[in-house]
């Protein structure tokens, strides 16, 4: 509900501005004494805009472009990345397997040891 009502007051302030612009135009054009002089200097500015808004969707465009390559260049290499995710999970799992088959191997050792220590003749030393 909140984007639907930004984008209605973003077009309302753009239809404003631009409301306002024309308005200007219009109330200068209406108040000149030398409207041919005006027009013509108006037609070359437009002209001129023109020029650079072309300009501008050209670089435009050539951003986007690269914007579009630097991102296939990633989204290769995160490809990359992906496909070898299974191999290096395999070698973490059978690393932690080895680790725990270790310190599994300790504890009993440990445990035995203990036994040994608090016992006399296989007998516990406890009452």
């Amino acid at each position: 509900m909140t984007e639907d009502n930004n984008k209605d007051n973003n077009g309302f302030w753009a239809g404003l501005v631009v409301g306002g612009l024309i308005g200007a135009v219009a109330a200068y054009f209406l108040s000149s004494e030398d409207k041919e002089k005006l027009r013509k200097e108006i037609g070359k500015k437009g002209k001129l805009l023109l020029r650079n808004l072309e300009d501008f969707g050209q670089d435009a465009i050539d951003k986007g472009e690269e914007v579009k390559e630097a991102i296939e260049d990633k989204a290769e290499l995160i490809e990359k990345k992906v496909q070898k995710l299974p191999k290096v999970a395999h070698k973490t799992i059978a690393d932690v397997q080895e680790a725990a088959q270790t310190v599994g191997g300790n504890i009993n050792a440990t445990k035995k040891s203990f036994k040994k220590f608090f016992s006399k003749k296989g007998k516990s030393l406890a009452k």
